[in-house]
């Protein structure tokens, strides 16, 4: 006999049973968490894998940011310019690896149920794309004039809506609604 008031879980076929002892959403970092985690230059200071891996996904985008100002100047020579391409490639090449790490993390750790909507991008380019608004945010808000200033603002209303998408997302697939696509990024390997 089963209490109405026992909480279920519902098993990867989809059967319902035992609900665990841990929420799956305590392992969840919170995006305040990450957005904290950008401003943190060393992985180490993190226990938790998503979490380890947001520094350097802003590592990565801050060199981006940088190398595609460069490009950006009509007075950049060529050499500079080859430079800065090389730099853009590999931050791509390294974030990519990046993405993959959180999505092979995401898979594991969320719940996945076969019946609900794919949700239509990974949880590693979710997080990714929080991180470099967030990155672009920092690289512009403290430069001077209104332009500026404007960008800054956006860039930080970007990083909430992310953030609440991101919650919304974390909350569709603990209660069944989204799962995330399973599929190996042929890039990272």
């Amino acid at each position: 006999m089963t209490s109405t008031n026992t909480r279920t879980a519902v098993l990867a076929d989809d059967r319902p049973g035992p609900a665990q002892a841990a929420d799956p959403t305590a392992e969840v970092p919170r995006p305040c968490a990450i957005i904290r985690a950008c401003a943190i230059t060393s992985a180490a200071d993190h226990r938790h894998p998503l979490l380890a891996a947001v520094p350097a996904l802003a590592a990565q985008h801050r060199q981006r940011a940088e190398a595609h100002q460069l490009t950006c100047d009509p007075l950049a020579d060529d050499h500079a310019l080859a430079i800065a391409a090389r730099v853009i490639a590999a931050a791509d090449a390294g974030r990519t690896v990046l993405i993959d790490r959180i999505d092979q993390w995401a898979c594991s750790a969320l719940p996945d149920s076969r019946h609900a909507a794919v949700h239509t991008e990974s949880f590693g380019r979710l997080v990714d794309r929080m991180v470099e608004a967030w990155t672009l945010w920092y690289l512009v808000k403290d430069r001077e004039g209104p332009a500026n200033a404007d960008l800054a603002s956006a860039l930080l209303h970007h990083v909430s809506e992310l953030s609440i998408g991101y919650d919304d997302l974390v909350d569709d697939l603990c209660r069944g609604r989204r799962r995330l696509p399973r599929h190996q990024n042929p890039l990272a390997a």
